[in-house]
């Protein structure tokens, strides 16, 4: 009867393990673009050299994990995650802030480098963001999940 209400209890308190496979997913993931693997690879990537969604490292860094009862949650906050993960066409309103910048001709002709100052504005840009699917896991960490969950309930 006591094994019985050991093996109840490891039932219904799973936010331990679930806290274990968060993290491990959550370190898939990061292991994902550590690797090098984010396809297909950026214009940036292809001209500067580095790696594609990694000039920063803000969107890997991003990456968070949560255990609850019965649930595993990785994600990120980053918003322009999503624009990544699935891709994005369309057009972007962007407010772009006041500041200066430096031009080195007017009309069309040569002048020398002189730095002018650019008011406030917004504008509409047109994006196209191919998916680069970057929320990904290791089919075989899904296999070691699957593991610590069934050891958990075996009380192992």
């Amino acid at each position: 009867m006591q094994e019985l209400k050991g093996l109840e209890y490891r039932i219904t308190d799973t936010k331990p393990v679930m806290t274990r496979v968060a993290k491990l997913m959550a370190g898939s993931i990061k292991a994902h673009f550590a690797g090098g693997t984010i396809k297909p690879v950026s214009k940036r990537v292809k001209r500067e050299g580095g790696e594609t969604l990694r000039l920063t490292g803000r969107l890997m860094n991003s990456i968070t994990a949560e255990g609850y009862e019965g649930r595993a949650v990785v994600g990120t906050n980053v918003v322009y995650a999503l624009a990544h993960q699935f891709g994005f066409e369309g057009q972007v309103k962007q407010q772009v802030g006041a500041h200066e910048r430096k031009i080195t001709q007017a009309f069309g002709k040569a002048i020398d480098p002189t730095t002018v100052m650019v008011k406030a504005h917004g504008r509409t840009i047109e994006q196209n963001i191919p998916a680069r699917p970057f929320m990904e896991v290791d089919p075989d960490d899904f296999a070691e999940a699957k593991a610590m969950i069934m050891k958990h309930i075996m009380g192992q």
